[in-house]
């Protein structure tokens, strides 16, 4: 439903913008050829906005089942609100949590291993 309501807002706005092209470059002041030629533009134009399946660009999505999705989802401002849907804080609040408890001594350990470092891998 919101696809179709898309394209008829891009119908109504080009309608408008053919009206008003109209009112300021008055068609019977032109040449037959050149009113011919701008017809056929605007129906050409109309066919290709009511034909089109996607008006706004789409843009790869990385899916997986790990935690290494979130820095992808930070990288690109189009994919913030999966961050969001993962974390549930915006990747700016993520990463103040993540500046202020990344020395607390819940993340280190004892052992031998050496413990990974609290970053995002954007970091």
């Amino acid at each position: 439903m919101h696809q179709k309501k898309l394209h008829n807002q891009a119908l109504e706005a080009f309608v408008k913008h053919v009206a008003l092209h109209d009112a300021l470059v008055p068609p019977h002041e032109l040449d037959i050829s050149d009113v011919c030629a701008q017809l056929q533009a605007d129906i050409s134009m109309f066919c290709k906005i009511q034909n089109t399946c996607y008006l706004n660009p789409h843009t790869y999505i990385p899916k997986d089942e790990s935690l290494h999705l979130p820095w992808e989802y930070a990288q690109n401002s189009d994919h913030h609100h999966l961050f969001v849907q993962m974390l549930c804080v915006s990747p700016l609040v993520f990463s103040v949590i993540l500046h202020l408890t990344k020395d607390h001594l819940v993340f280190h350990n004892n052992s031998n291993v050496s413990q990974s470092p609290v970053t995002s891998s954007s970091q």
